[in-house]
């Protein structure tokens, strides 16, 4: 049985994506290869864990928490460039630029709404296009390398591109939604207590208005709609398996 899946995997870890697809394909192509690796891998648990550090079987869990193994996947891993020098890529990507183009149009009609609050944005208000997944865990996932995914695409699927304020943003940098809310809830009261003692002064100076504008945007953050596009964009950028995972026996 260890045989078998063993050749699975190796089967599967030298099948190409087929890169004349259309986007749409090629990434559901990817998800599908994601999916199949994930089951393959985490069956063959039972049947190969050797050691205390994972067992000699890579699967995306033990890849995260203790390193990759295999020497092809490491050897892509560690070959990768430094987000902070590649960022451009996630940015530029066809998906992103035609998800702003589409943004942009609807905000001037009055019709595009912040993911995030569910509220309109305002065709003078400033906006971002947040990866709900922050690219840079993608880009630093041991599983994506794993699994010979395209961290750019995986990024800038669909789901996992979102428009909100410009504040809330700014202020979830690369953190998870998990992180970004726990963050909310522990500031909550400080940032109540300091909107109403920048509204009862009633002459600002710039920067207090400023300051009151980030705060009060902080403050439209919706949990449950933050939660649920989270929730969207894991199952479509990582598969089923690794939404699964959160509940299950799945090793994702």
């Amino acid at each position: 049985m260890t045989m078998t899946v063993a050749s699975s995997l190796e089967f599967l870890n030298e099948t190409p994506i087929d890169e004349e697809l259309p986007p749409s394909q090629s990434l559901l192509q990817q998800y599908e290869k994601m999916i199949v690796t994930t089951l393959l891998r985490s069956f063959a648990l039972d049947f190969m864990i050797k050691d205390q550090n994972g067992g000699n079987v890579d699967t995306p869990l033990t890849a995260r928490k203790y390193g990759l193994k295999d020497e092809a996947a490491q050897g892509r891993y560690g070959s990768r460039v430094e987000y902070m020098d590649n960022s451009s890529l996630y940015h530029s990507a066809q998906n992103y630029k035609d998800k702003n183009r589409q943004a942009s149009e609807l905000r001037d009609k009055g019709q595009l709404k912040d993911s995030y609050t569910g509220q309109k944005i305002a065709r003078n208000e400033r906006y971002d296009l947040d990866h709900t997944i922050a690219a840079k865990e993608i880009h630093d996932d041991p599983a994506v390398y794993l699994a010979k995914l395209n961290g750019v695409d995986l990024a800038n699927s669909e789901t996992n591109l979102n428009h909100t304020n410009y504040s809330i943003n700014r202020s979830k940098k690369q953190k998870t939604m998990t992180q970004f809310l726990n963050d909310m809830k522990d500031k909550q009261t400080t940032y109540d207590a300091r909107i109403n003692e920048l509204k009862k002064k009633g002459m600002l100076s710039d920067q207090e208005r400023k300051e009151l504008n980030k705060l009060d945007n902080l403050r439209k953050a919706n949990a449950e709609m933050m939660k649920e596009a989270d929730a969207k964009a894991i199952w479509r950028v990582y598969g089923k398996a690794r939404f699964l995972a959160e509940t299950s026996f799945l090793s994702f």
